[in-house]
């Protein structure tokens, strides 16, 4: 994907100029007080359908989003000194604690717990565990780093010989029935809402984001496509062994003897070394145990962004930093942030919102696909470009994708009472052949204007009206050929 800038407020735009962002310096990194000032140049074209609204909705207006902004805009604007060229654009997310919460303990061992206790009753000799004993009656909210990797193994025991499928199956049963001890809501519902935009608005500037886990990254898989947007393929750390037994004539993945573990602090250089390659150019952080990959991230690079998600708000999610209810320890990497030139993201004031706003998605209506393609093929009646590629995607928590046969695009969306709202819509700034730009510009006209919808499951059919029910467009499902 050729993409060169976000799209940003015609303020940010009409308070900087091109000399500003000609005269960035490579040599000076990020400075948590100081903004690193960028423009856009501006490709013209009659598409309302680029963003002039926030990308940001859920960060305050203040430097933690500021810089984020300006970062993004310098690394895709190639008269920048602080561009990167699209193969560089690796950026690195730790996934407890940075993209959704890890107290009172991390969501996997949540569900270590509760499967212990499911397993509980036919165990002989766990009643004598102490450990085990206070994990599964629920004497206590929080473990030590050491109690939760016994609690693991007692756990990974327990499962060996079981299919890696069957093991998958088992998260999948618990997610649908368990919810936060605090929040009292499904632990896949309590992702952070700025971190899903931080991650949109990579991603539409040519970003390839990885979740590095910190533990058993077959678990953080499972959501990493629903819940992130990241492909399964992107997220890496240390597995459960598996080998492979002939079952059924068929080849199959079971679990093998030993606990996933802690992932050592210094291991992760190697692991991003293994799966990626080379070093990130971002990296979202908040734990002295990701201490490694932020220096390698700052310092061996000129252009480059180091951030810390500070937990610092007690009335919305938790206040820890040198003393965690269990994993999360912040206190090194924090000493060392105004050194590195580390952003820190103070989550009390620097976030509006904290959650996922649950709001109706496709899948709660009619039955809107979520996770599939609808290739555009007609708008305002007329028939789009053969093989431009023009299409739409609904993803899981509800956010949209797509392409104008041109341009990538991204927003959000919710459906009430099958009246569909799409939010801000952020668009990538490639310039393509006229016709595919007079495209994109109807295109753009209408997504604006969309407000109903109609799919019809026989035909695999989606039709976009407006107000007055006229339609705006109309889509055919992309069927996999895996299907």
């Amino acid at each position: 994907m050729d993409c060169r800038s976000s799209c940003v407020s015609s303020r940010h735009r009409a308070r900087v100029s091109k000399e500003t962002i000609l005269n960035l310096s490579t040599a000076s990194r990020f400075r948590p007080l100081v903004f690193v000032a960028y423009t856009l140049v501006y490709f013209v074209v009659s598409s309302p359908c680029v963003s002039q609204d926030d990308l940001l909705p859920s960060w305050n207006e203040n430097a933690a989003k500021q810089s984020i902004l300006d970062f993004v805009a310098a690394a895709t604007t190639e008269d920048s000194k602080g561009f990167l060229n699209p193969a560089a654009r690796v950026a690195i997310f730790d996934d407890d604690g940075t993209l959704w919460p890890e107290s009172p303990i991390p969501f996997r061992f949540a569900f270590a717990i509760d499967e212990l206790r499911r397993l509980n009753a036919s165990e002989p000799g766990w009643d004598t565990n102490d450990l085990l004993q206070a994990a599964i009656k629920g004497e206590r909210q929080s473990f030590t780093g050491p109690e939760m990797a016994a609690l693991w193994a007692t756990l990974a025991e327990k499962q060996v010989g079981l299919s890696q499928q069957e093991s998958t199956q088992r998260i999948k049963t618990w997610a649908l029935q368990a919810n936060h001890p605090r929040f009292k809501q499904p632990y896949t519902d309590l992702a952070f809402q700025p971190m899903l935009e931080v991650l949109s608005l990579l991603k539409t500037n040519g970003f390839k984001c990885y979740i590095l886990a910190d533990q058993d990254a077959d678990f953080t898989r499972i959501w990493s496509e629903e819940i992130f947007g990241i492909p399964r393929e992107q997220v890496f750390g240390p597995f459960s062994p598996l080998t492979v037994e002939w079952r059924d004539e068929l080849p199959v993945l079971v679990k093998q003897p030993a606990r996933a573990g802690d992932i050592s602090d210094n291991i992760k250089l190697v692991e991003i070394h293994r799966h990626i390659g080379r070093l990130p150019v971002i990296c979202f952080a908040n734990a002295d145990s990701d201490l490694p990959v932020l220096l390698a991230t700052t310092n061996q690079r000129t252009s480059s962004l180091g951030v810390i998600i500070h937990h610092t708000d007690q009335d919305r999610e938790y206040f820890y930093d040198a003393q965690p209810s269990s994993t999360g320890k912040l206190t090194e990497a924090l000493t060392k942030a105004n050194l590195n030139h580390w952003l820190v993201v103070d989550m009390k004031t620097d976030w509006k919102n904290m959650f996922v706003e649950r709001k109706s998605t496709a899948d709660d209506f009619v039955g809107i696909p979520s996770g599939v393609d609808f290739a555009v093929e007609s708008i305002g009646g007329v028939p789009v470009i053969e093989s431009s590629g023009a299409m739409i995607r609904f993803e899981p928590q509800s956010q949209v994708s797509g392409s104008t046969g041109c341009n990538r695009f991204s927003c959000s969306f919710s459906i009430e009472a099958k009246t569909l709202v799409l939010g801000p819509i952020a668009m990538t700034r490639r310039a393509c052949a006229p016709v595919i730009m007079e495209q994109e510009s109807r295109m753009s006209q209408s997504l604006q204007r969309v407000a109903n919808y109609k799919f019809d499951e026989n035909t695999n059919s989606l039709q976009f009206f407006d107000k007055d029910s006229q339609l705006l467009m109309k889509f055919s499902r992309v069927i996999d050929s895996r299907e």
